[in-house]
């Protein structure tokens, strides 16, 4: 907030995607997931600078929320909801309904959550890397 008008700077709508923990969760099927307090902290820091923060739970229809209530960017956490390229679905579902987002592209995920590809595309740009083996 600017201190002489207690009124945002820039009139923006962010909206933050993420996954939330479940707080009685004892599997490490959620440990990459967040606190409700992170997603708070961002909420509040995020305010001080812009009109409207919208929340968007990945559990809660995300793909509606964001059709519906458009946001103008989106600070995305998200870790997606399952499969091996989970973390590029809320990237590539903004890619493709043109808003804009914080983070990597949708290939930039895939190909960097894959590491034997990652590997790989380090050796052949003639980037060393220590010896591996995939299983």
């Amino acid at each position: 907030m600017n201190n002489n008008t207690n009124r945002a700077v820039y009139p923006l709508t962010v909206a933050i995607t993420y996954n939330l923990k479940d707080p009685l969760s004892v599997t490490e099927d959620d440990a990459e997931f967040d606190d409700i307090s992170t997603i708070e902290a961002i909420r509040k820091a995020l305010e001080t600078v812009v009109s409207r923060v919208m929340l968007v739970d990945l559990s809660l229809g995300p793909i509606e929320q964001l059709i519906y209530n458009r946001p103008d960017i989106v600070f995305n956490i998200a870790e997606g909801t399952n499969g091996r390229g989970r973390e590029a679905q809320i990237p590539a579902i903004l890619s493709f309904l043109d808003i804009p987002y914080t983070g990597s592209d949708e290939t930039t995920m895939c190909l960097t959550l894959d590491k034997t590809i990652t590997k790989l595309l380090a050796k052949s740009s003639g980037i060393r890397t220590p010896k591996w083996v995939t299983l």
